[in-house]
């Protein structure tokens, strides 16, 4: 996906966040937009990003938020598709 495109959504998505969880999904969002993070392995790198972090609650953000991005990626790529821009 264009990484044009990523950041757009990125920005959609993390309007009204703390600046703590802006900062994840725009950390998620390059990770994306530079194919550092794919849809079969972001839980493994999120899970290296965290091996410090011994907060549950902050690891489960993170996958919250690297969940939240994917389905709305999905949803981009489904809708551009269907619009016949993305092939």
């Amino acid at each position: 996906m264009d990484s044009v495109l990523v950041f757009k959504l990125i920005e959609e998505l993390a309007y009204g966040q703390s600046i703590r969880e802006r900062r994840r999904y725009y950390k998620i969002g390059g990770a994306i937009s530079d194919d550092t993070i794919n849809q079969s392995n972001y839980y493994v790198v999120i899970g290296q990003w965290c091996k410090n972090i011994t907060s549950d609650s902050a690891i489960k953000s993170w996958q919250r938020i690297a969940d939240h991005i994917y389905k709305a990626v999905y949803e981009q790529k489904r809708v551009v598709a269907y619009n016949g821009v993305y092939g």
